[in-house]
């Protein structure tokens, strides 16, 4: 079992770029298409409809179904889940290992950086998951995002 997992926004993206350039480095742009899956991320989510779904966002759980998550992670009572997660994000393949949850595929949570920067982080169970990858290179004085090609998976 393995695990992809991406960032995205364009807060995140231009800070990414910015950085970059300070640093003398190439900036790199990567869009993941996801397949069709049933859920949504604007749905609460909760143990009662866990099977009418296959797409997590961690900010959209029940308490009850956040719970269960937390129980089988085995996360500190006190400490968030998508606190955990973040720091802890190797323990995410426990939750597919779950039986009740083998069949979710897609994990999201929000991350605040600074004050007004925001991350959405996201994870699919495997590259099974992903539909199409494009990588873009930032190139040219008028600042255009341009194809780059390499190979992503061997």
């Amino acid at each position: 079992m393995g695990a992809f997992g991406t960032r995205y926004g364009m807060t995140a993206n231009q800070i990414a770029y910015q950085d970059a350039l300070q640093k003398n480095l190439r900036s790199y742009m990567v869009r993941v298409a996801i397949r069709e899956h049933r859920g949504t991320s604007a749905t609460r989510v909760s143990l009662k409809n866990l099977c009418d779904t296959e797409f997590l966002s961690i900010e959209r759980l029940t308490k009850d179904l956040n719970g269960a998550i937390k129980e089988v992670l085995h996360v500190p009572e006190k400490e968030r889940l998508k606190d955990y997660l973040e720091k802890t994000p190797s323990v995410i393949p426990k939750i597919w290992e779950a039986p009740e949850f083998q069949h979710i595929g897609l994990l999201s949570w929000r991350v605040t950086v600074k004050q007004s920067v925001i991350l959405q982080y996201a994870i699919v169970k495997s590259e099974e998951w992903i539909e199409s990858v494009e990588i873009t290179s930032y190139k040219g004085e008028q600042g255009e995002w341009k194809p780059h090609v390499e190979r992503l998976f061997k």
